[in-house]
């Protein structure tokens, strides 16, 4: 992972996880007020059950897509989520991250789409009224 790509992660107004990288359904940590810096993160963690896991590594249907465009996902190695407790206060490493993934608003499905359509229909009824 570029070392460069933890620093610009941003906490504010944001849910982090930590994510099993061979479990990502079932083996998940919410992190606690986390400070991200050039190559780590502090933060407490707190084991997730399995049901919180896959409602929040799972994106279903447009609803999920925006409750979860505040969520940052990181992939622990599962070598290194093995070993992680159910609660502790640490530092995550980005040697011991597979990837991270932050879930981001799609622009062109949430504002392009709806314009394109409505610039249509308008062109459509300006058409329909001019020809009779």
């Amino acid at each position: 992972m570029a070392k460069s790509r933890m620093e610009k992660l941003n906490n504010k107004g944001v849910s982090v996880y930590l994510v099993d990288a061979a479990h990502p359904l079932t083996r998940g940590w919410f992190l606690s007020d986390p400070v991200f810096e050039a190559n780590r993160v502090t933060a407490f963690i707190t084991r997730m059950s399995e049901v919180e896991t896959m409602e929040m590594s799972v994106i279903r249907n447009n609803y999920d897509a925006r409750q979860s465009r505040n969520d940052i996902l990181l992939y622990a190695k599962p070598k290194f989520a093995s070993s992680l407790p159910d609660t502790a206060k640490m530092q995550i490493f980005d040697h011991q991250i597979e990837k991270i993934e932050v879930c981001e608003l799609n622009h062109v499905r949430s504002i392009g789409l709806p314009l394109l359509g409505c610039s249509g229909l308008v062109t459509l009824l300006y058409l329909i009224t001019n020809t009779y």
